[in-house]
């Protein structure tokens, strides 16, 4: 007979430490048996929902954790357009971006042509580095062909679990396996813009949750797109905005620089006869001296009005920048209560550059620097050799550059202010002209370079200049301009103002030279070919460059050495940035020589013109 027990004893023996083993139910009764079995039923039905509850609470938790990679994806995508980028490296960025976030083997964008009759791969991106550079513009696929292609064409996100089982898909030329792809639209308010595609080596990777999750990141990522786009454009019309506000100022400043150059002329050349005639001890001397000064601290001045003109171009020579940015800095500081700290690399790269314009350009800068901060303070001023890369962010041409760094602790720019920092006649000072940084980004430009401005409110701010580096070793170094070249022949001086007549007829008779005069272009043709047909022929031409209502240097030397091709001629100018003078040989003078004259100088260039074989 076999041994009974209650269902307290079956319960006790089925729950152990180990959990729950339900033991034979053969010793119960037929009662005990009943509820023993309802209780085994109900603890199974139990750990069926349990199991249950924790698949869900899993997959709860992964959706979670792809969720917040989406959004981590979403906020360093957003803040790439804080930023001024273009847009194959706003793209790259992004889908370097959503590789790292969401462990992605491939991601890439594609994007249509201006015909929406193609799809171009503006940038991909790959776990493996030598995959990822040869993702990046190696596609081309017409609009419907394969999946993106479909893609494209409809507006429907297409997901292949294996590309194997899908006769669509092809694998193109970007040296990139994929064994599962979802291909999602980028869209602008109902127009197809483009393609992002998502794909990993092996099939069936992707689950519903994360396709869904998917189709919402590529909705951001086709307005993050196409703010980039406007943020590019805003940035190009500012740019086109800002070249005709200095055009316009230009054509003002040229004009007024060109008749105060002509006065400066008159009133520097007899200054300097006048020194030539009288002893240093006279006592007037002193004052001719202080009166010459201020007349050179005018040239300056003019130079400055001059870099706005239209087509202006600096006069460059290969030089090196480091003593010519500490002179400026320390001059302009001079009786300030700045310290100016310097942090240059060695061996700095010679760059192509006009020395007094970019001696202009860190004079207005550390000006600009020190004004920021009256309480006083310190300027950092670094020079580095940094070589700029295809896909930097700055929209700076990839090479060699010399860059060169201004940072201040004063007062900052407000951000909404930034974007007009460069703008002729902005200030935010009381007295300020709001011309310094206007003209420093005129000159910068006209170098073939590049300034920008970061600045944070109450913290100071850095202005950034970067000069492309020269392929030229050999540094151009000026002589004295201390001695006086006497010299003999015949001149033609060929100038409409009557003051620069009579200022450089005195100067070049005390040199030793015999002077004639024409007004203008045709006159001096004349002269010329009836002085070279009889026994008295000109041995130099002094040419102005321009002459209202008349024909100018340029046109004139042209006809002059079609009749001579030996003729020698210096051309001449107040406006010292015009490209005729920065490239004077190109049009057929041998020298060059800017108004106002300054006597030294114009001696010596005559006499190295004269001499020339």
């Amino acid at each position: 007979m076999i041994e009974k027990y209650s269902i307290d004893q079956w319960i006790e023996n089925s729950f152990t430490e180990k959990g729950y083993s339900p033991v034979s139910l053969d010793k119960l009764s037929e009662h005990d048996a009943m509820i023993a079995k309802k209780i085994n039923n109900e603890i199974q039905r139990q750990k069926k929902y349990s199991h249950l509850c924790i698949n869900t609470l899993n997959n709860a938790e992964i959706f979670y954790e792809k969720s917040i990679r989406v959004f981590s994806a979403l906020i360093k995508i957003g803040k790439l357009n804080k930023e001024i980028l273009t847009l194959e490296i706003f793209c790259k960025k992004t889908t370097q971006i959503l590789s790292d976030e969401l462990d992605f083997d491939n991601c890439s964008i594609m994007l249509k042509d201006e015909r929406n009759e193609y799809l171009k791969v503006i940038a991909g991106c790959s776990k493996n580095e030598n995959e990822r550079q040869k993702t990046a513009k190696k596609t081309i696929l017409k609009i419907g062909e394969g999946i993106a292609g479909m893609v494209a064409e409809t507006g429907r996100y297409i997901f292949v679990p294996d590309v194997k089982n899908e006769p669509k898909f092809f694998e193109m030329d970007i040296g990139v396996k994929i064994g599962s792809l979802l291909s999602a639209p980028l869209v602008n308010e109902n127009e197809i813009i483009g393609v992002i595609n998502f794909s990993h080596l092996l099939p069936e990777t992707f689950d519903t949750e994360t396709i869904r999750l998917l189709i919402l990141l590529s909705e951001y990522i086709s307005q993050m797109i196409t703010m980039n786009s406007m943020h590019n454009k805003l940035y190009e019309w500012q740019e086109i905005l800002r070249a005709h506000k200095l055009e316009s100022l230009g054509i003002l400043a040229g004009g007024i620089a060109h008749d105060f150059n002509n006065i400066l002329t008159a009133i520097l050349g007899n200054i300097s006869l006048v020194k030539m005639w009288i002893n240093p001890s006279d006592k007037i001397y002193p004052r001719l001296d202080a009166v010459e000064r201020a007349s050179i601290r005018a040239i300056d001045l003019t130079q400055q009005l001059l870099t706005f003109s239209k087509g202006g171009a600096p006069v460059k020579k290969t030089t090196s920048i480091v003593e010519l940015i500490k002179d400026s800095a320390e001059f302009a500081l001079r009786g300030s209560n700045i310290k100016c700290e310097f942090n240059i690399d060695e061996n700095i790269l010679p760059v192509e550059a006009d020395k007094g314009q970019l001696s202009q350009v860190i004079h207005n800068l550390v000006i600009n620097a020190e004004q920021a901060m009256p309480d006083g303070g310190k300027i950092i001023i670094s020079v580095n050799n940094i070589k700029i890369k295809k896909h930097e962010s700055l929209r700076i041409p990839e090479g060699m550059y010399v860059m060169i760094s201004i940072r201040d602790s004063g007062t900052g720019i407000p951000k909404e202010l930034l974007d007009k920092v460069f703008d002729p006649y902005f200030t935010t000072k009381h007295k300020g002209t709001g011309l310094g940084l206007a003209i420093a980004y005129s000159i910068i430009k006209n170098h073939s370079g590049f300034i920008t401005v970061d600045s944070e409110y109450g913290k100071g701010s850095v202005f950034n200049i970067y000069l492309p580096a020269s392929d030229t070793e050999s540094i151009d170094e000026e002589t004295s301009e201390d001695k006086l070249y006497k010299g003999k022949g015949r001149v033609l001086v060929m100038d409409d103002e009557e003051m620069v007549r009579d200022a450089i007829r005195d100067m070049l008779v005390d040199l030793g030279y015999e002077v004639e005069f024409a007004i203008e272009g045709l006159e001096a043709i004349k002269k010329y070919k009836e002085a070279k047909l009889s026994d008295k022929p000109y041995d130099i031409i002094i040419m102005d460059l321009t002459v209202p209502g008349g024909v100018g240097g340029k046109d004139a030397i042209k006809e002059i050495l079609e009749f001579d091709p030996s003729a020698k001629a210096i051309v001449s100018s107040g406006y010292s940035n015009d490209p005729v003078m920065a490239n004077y040989q190109t049009y057929g003078f041998l020298g060059v020589i800017t108004k106002p004259y300054e006597f030294k100088k114009l001696s010596k260039e005559l006499y190295k013109v004269m001499n020339i074989k």
